[in-house]
Formats: structure tokens, sequence, C-alpha cells
């Protein structure tokens, strides 16, 4: 009987100590990164360090299909496919945001698609609704996949925040 009372104070240590936020240091940023849902392994899988690709790496496959951060500056807004993407306001899209590695990028080929999937997001990151929000630093943690034509991150994104330069 004490052996399943050990077990049940165990279980219980470990379910409370794995509900903590994880920290990500920036490469060089001011800002640490914090996951939204704690918990999440924020290392790069191979040498165990925190790392935060560019958009560049991102696009070009060197993150693989982990779940990683990327940051990139907030350049547009799309909707439904690249074709659709707005570049300068008013920005009228609120469902995602395309990043670049340099402020004012407008080429398609050089940004990757953000979806904002819930509200918080949208409105912490959506142009249509923060427009002031165009060239700022951003940082986002989840998987590559395909989204609006362009490689990006859709659904499952854990977590995000700003980076002050």
């Amino acid at each position: 009987m004490s052996i399943n009372k050990c077990t049940i104070v165990i279980l219980a240590a470990l379910f409370f100590v794995s509900c903590e936020k994880s920290v990500l240091e920036n490469d060089g940023s001011t800002m640490p990164l914090e996951t939204e849902q704690g918990g999440a392994d924020t290392s790069d899988g191979d040498s165990g360090e925190e790392r935060i690709y560019t958009v560049e790496e991102f696009r070009n496959g060197s993150v693989g299909d982990r779940v990683v951060w990327v940051k990139g500056y907030i350049v547009g807004a799309c909707s439904r496919h690249i074709k659709n993407a707005e570049w300068e306001a008013p920005f009228t899209y609120s469902s995602a945001i395309l990043l670049a590695d340099v402020p004012g990028e407008t080429d398609p080929e050089r940004v990757i698609s953000i979806q904002l999937v819930n509200d918080d997001m949208k409105e912490e990151f959506s142009l249509a609704v923060n427009p002031g929000n165009q060239d700022k630093l951003a940082a986002f943690y989840g998987t590559r996949q395909k989204y609006l034509d362009i490689f990006g991150m859709k659904k499952d994104i854990m977590g995000y925040c700003w980076i002050e330069e």
C-alpha cells in the first residue's frame, strides 16, 4: 500500500515540475524568448544548444521537421495564398503575417508565413489590427510546414515573442 502512495506523490511532483515556463536565450538580443506553453523542448536536437533560425535558414529546410524558433521582421499580411500578400498599409488580412530577414522585404521568395492561430496572436501581431508592427522583429516557436503556398508555421505554434534590437 505504501508503494502506491509513494508512486502517487512522485507522479504529482513530476506534474508540477513539468509545468514551468521554458526560457530560451536570444542570439545577442536583449529580450529572452519564452514559450507560451511550458515544458517545450528548445534545443536544436543535435548539439543541445539553443538556437534561433533566420528566415533564410528556415525557408531552405535547415531546421528539418523539429520544433524550432525562427525570427524575422514582420513585412506583410496575407490570406489564402502568397499571391494575395499585402506589403503596405492599409492591411486588411488578420489571419497571417509574413516574416523576412530584412525590414521592408517584398519578394515572396524571401519570406515565410506565420498563421495567427488564435485571437491573442491576432491582437498582438496582426498588421490589420496593429499596422505599427510592420518591420518589427518577432520570433515564433513551431514546426516548418507549407502555408499560403510557401514555407512557414501554422496551427502548432507553441510560442512567440517580440525581440528588441
